[in-house]
């Protein structure tokens, strides 16, 4: 057998295996409402109200797939910076990590989390997604924010009616960190949903506008935001 014919048997199953582990895509897709949510676009908002957004930022790391709760797949990229500013940010492939000998092409339910981990908090100075220069890291003793949500209201009593939320912490008792599981097709390309005035209803912005450092409030928005992601069917 010629040494030719071994490199492109090997080369063959080398991409058959790439293959049976490649993991769906991700579409993640912000909306207001039912129509997709616009950056610097006044909506209605209760009946004599109208509301902006000008920044939507979020990680999401730890991604398992699953198929009846049991793990068929992760992700190599340990955590993803999602911009609606930048389309592209917002969709990706998921590529396999090289411990996973599973298959993955029976799938019912996708995992991850909303934020990052207290390990990667206290790992210090990160690169890629996590690099501090990218807009989403306090200092070393508050760690990573989670999430950055603002924009503008007549409700909030602040400066041009501004409101921020910008949530975060990984210390007991105000970890933000949310786990999320939903229910997923067996498809290719998954979509989910988040639905940001369905979040913006349930947060009362006479009141609270301005999160802008750990503690209870933040763990609270963090929560429902993150029982607002719904996947597409």
């Amino acid at each position: 057998m010629s040494t030719r014919f071994l490199f492109l048997c090997c080369l063959w199953l080398n991409q058959i295996a790439a293959q049976t582990n490649t993991l769906p895509r991700l579409e993640l897709k912000a909306l207001y409402g039912s129509n997709n949510l616009q950056l610097d676009t006044f909506y209605k908002f209760h009946e004599n109200d109208s509301i902006k957004f000008e920044m939507f930022r979020f990680y999401i790391s730890g991604i398992t797939l699953k198929q009846n709760s049991v793990t068929v797949g992760s992700d190599s990229n340990h955590a993803h910076l999602l911009d609606l500013s930048n389309p592209h940010s917002m969709q990706f492939a998921l590529p396999a990590s090289k411990n996973n000998s599973h298959t993955t092409k029976a799938h019912n339910q996708l995992e991850f989390y909303l934020g990052i981990d207290s390990l990667t908090n206290v790992s210090g100075a990160l690169e890629g997604d996590l690099d501090p220069t990218k807009g989403m890291y306090w200092t070393w003793q508050s760690g990573y924010i989670n999430l950055k949500l603002e924009g503008v209201s007549n409700l909030c009593n602040t400066r041009q009616h501004e409101f921020q939320f910008h949530l975060g912490g990984y210390l007991a008792p105000y970890s933000a960190l949310q786990r999320i599981v939903i229910d997923i097709p067996n498809n290719d390309t998954v979509e989910i949903n988040l639905d940001i005035k369905a979040c913006i209803e349930e947060i009362n912005l006479v009141k609270e506008n301005l999160v802008m450092t750990p503690g209870e409030a933040a763990v609270r928005i963090a929560a429902i935001i993150a029982k607002n992601f719904k996947c597409q069917p």
